[in-house]
């Protein structure tokens, strides 16, 4: 493993391999597979075969390219440690599949492990389906009511808030590329803290959750920082964020749940105002993060920031449309946010759709392996 992840180290993306951001693919060229061949003899015996140890160098370079530090896992007392896709926060215990995991380690220079085998395997959507009873609560479960009656049989009925809510939403802002869209944030944040409001932040990763927070020290802006790193403190960080002139920075986790409870004077200022500083694949995801501002009946209001640079856009918009947007931004920058608000929404509902036929498609499986080998239904009867 750590002879074939040197070599990943070597390669040159675009010249002996190619790597596609939006399926996630690693295609090997022929100069990759001449410098692999050559390492088979002092490779393991079970990894000299052409296909397993091509699939052992995709796997090196897919680590590199689609698994980011901070982003889909943390280092941690010398393990690697995945973070949830939607909350952000770290799932000791889990591994990637295929070796994936075992390559992220050599990556690292971590000591890798053996791989898990599995001996069993049931998605969610079958453990659910096995409780007699099966309800719950969410303020975002409308956007998802299509899937929860064609999975689970469950209805979605909504219920008017305790009180009126008076968020305010603004105008998306368009933004070209990522490091003129931290800049225009830090001094957002910094401008409503100045006015004496709380200000919370969602980014996607750690990194990105770190560096805005060093970019704000850098401005005199009080600032704390609740990720996958901070975790054991969350409930503290989140009894703050709602003090004035404080500006929060949250992965996913932004302590969901709990009340973000405005101080002294934030109230008459506009309350808690959020920034979506990268939208998410879900639109629940973004909604999640808005309503934690306007919490009964409390002022609030939400800025989000749409980057032609960041992973939504890059995975989900055709070129085409990216070069249109870019084109807009550099002539009418005031009024090209309407037509990028629609290409993110579009973008927003296509990762939704991937999303869904991925989870039905497992679902589809597991219906199939108990129709096609019924042992619980003959040992119950």
């Amino acid at each position: 493993m750590r002879l074939v992840s040197a070599l990943a180290d070597t390669l040159v993306a675009g010249l002996q391999y190619d790597a596609a951001p939006r399926g996630r693919l690693i295609t090997l060229g022929e100069d990759a597979l001449v410098a692999l061949a050559a390492l088979a003899e002092r490779l393991p015996e079970h990894w000299r075969a052409a296909p397993r140890r091509e699939e052992l160098l995709r796997q090196a370079l897919t680590a590199r390219h689609f698994f980011e530090s901070g982003k889909q896992y943390v280092v941690q007392d010398g393990e690697v440690v995945l973070l949830d896709e939607f909350s952000g926060r770290m799932t000791p215990g889990r591994t990637l599949t295929a070796g994936l995991h075992q390559a992220i380690e050599a990556h690292e220079g971590l000591e890798i492990t053996d791989p898990n085998q599995a001996l069993t395997q049931m998605s969610f959507q079958t453990f659910f389906r096995r409780l007699r009873k099966l309800a719950g609560c969410t303020g975002t479960a409308w956007e998802a009511a299509d899937e929860l009656w064609r999975v689970y049989r469950l209805r979605v009925v909504r219920i008017p808030t305790h009180r009126p809510r008076q968020t305010l939403y603004r105008a998306p802002v368009l933004v070209r590329d990522g490091a003129q869209k931290w800049q225009r944030i830090a001094e957002e944040v910094a401008r409503e803290c100045a006015l004496g409001r709380a200000v919370l932040v969602g980014v996607r990763s750690v990194g990105a959750s770190l560096a805005l927070a060093e970019r704000l020290r850098a401005i005199d802006c009080p600032v704390r920082v609740l990720n996958a790193l901070e975790h054991a403190r969350e409930a503290e960080i989140i009894a703050e964020a709602g003090q004035a002139g404080l500006a929060t920075i949250a992965t996913h986790m932004a302590g969901r749940g709990t009340d973000i409870h405005l101080g002294p004077g934030v109230a008459g200022r506009g309350g808690l105002h959020v920034i979506i500083a990268e939208c998410n694949d879900s639109v629940r995801v973004d909604r999640q993060l808005a309503g934690r501002c306007g919490r009964q009946g409390d002022p609030g209001s939400v800025a989000t920031y749409l980057c032609l640079e960041d992973e939504l856009a890059e995975r989900q918009l055709p070129d085409r449309l990216r070069q249109l947007l870019d084109e807009r931004a550099k002539r009418w920058p005031r009024h090209a946010s309407g037509l990028a608000t629609l290409a993110f929404r579009w973008a927003q509902r296509k990762a939704q759709h991937q999303a869904f036929l991925r989870r039905w498609s497992v679902l589809r499986q597991d219906d199939w392996m108990q129709s096609a080998l019924p042992f619980e239904a003959r040992a119950r009867t």
